[in-house]
């Protein structure tokens, strides 16, 4: 198993609700036997908003507003599309994940890799015209050196599901900070926001589930441990407290994507640990 191997996971967000609700038909829901007009349209109005509640889980009405990544030395990179722009932080992930690029071929793993981040990863560059690079995609299957530790986990079993969480503390290596009142629901609101504090709260949600899956990953592949403050271990969060990862910029500092030292020569501002 390459040593070489990043750990990618997403945040997503709904679109505007006008984008989203274009591809509501409420002539499609079954109202079954009901004949009077206000309980039908409050089946409808039910079945809106759950559509739209649901619309950050698909590439059609959702949108990416962070990509993070765990280099194989620790090195966290997080791809802030709430501020430069989806297009600019899919681009900058292409380059890193291309398969031939002058640094060498690089391997990735993730959580559901195959059934979420990364056909929402493409989906979304297909709609914002932006070339995938080829050989990603095998025909109908995903590269070899895109590693879905869900799948993997549940040992191919079709239909199989395993939260990140649930494995983290079956495998007792972690698990979601019970001190941080971000979700997977919620992040993109925190990562939206216009509050310093909250937003902080968005990047130590993802970070945190970048340090579970290196650490599964760890286990199931073979992985050289890394030492905690190699990856930021996260301590409860205390905003007087300052965390491993936090330095007098702030605890994610602003960087070119070119400080990265991923070959290129110039990039969009990159939130690095």
């Amino acid at each position: 198993m390459s040593k070489n191997i990043h750990i990618v996971d997403i945040e997503t967000g709904p679109r505007d609700r006008e984008s989203i609700l274009q591809f509501f038909d409420p002539d499609k829901i079954k109202t079954g036997n009901l004949k009077d007009p206000q309980k039908i349209a409050d089946k409808v109005a039910e079945a809106e908003t759950e559509f739209v509640d649901k619309a950050a889980l698909s590439a059609i009405t959702g949108e990416v507003v962070c990509i993070g990544i765990m280099q194989p030395n620790g090195k966290r990179v997080f791809l802030d599309a709430t501020v430069e722009g989806e297009r600019e932080c899919l681009e900058v992930f292409w380059d890193m994940a291309r398969p031939v690029q002058a640094y060498g071929s690089s391997e990735w793993a993730g959580w559901n890799l195959h059934g979420f981040d990364m056909p929402f990863i493409i989906q979304r560059s297909f709609f914002l015209g932006l070339p995938v690079p080829a050989g990603i995609m095998q025909g109908r299957y995903f590269d070899r050196r895109f590693n879905d530790l869900m799948v993997a986990f549940t040992c191919g079993v079709y239909g199989a599901f395993q939260s990140l969480d649930t494995v983290a503390r079956f495998l007792q290596i972690g698990g979601k900070q019970k001190d941080n009142d971000c979700t997977g629901a919620t992040a993109h609101q925190f990562f939206r926001s216009d509050d310093p504090a909250k937003r902080e709260k968005g990047f130590r949600y993802l970070h945190n589930d970048l340090i579970m899956t290196r650490r599964i990953a760890e286990r199931m592949l073979g992985l050289e441990r890394l030492a905690p403050e190699d990856i930021g271990e996260i301590p409860a969060i205390d905003p007087t407290t300052p965390g491993p990862h936090w330095n007098t910029e702030g605890p994610y500092p602003i960087a070119r994507a070119k400080t990265i030292n991923r070959g290129l020569d110039d990039g969009v501002p990159i939130r690095q640990a």
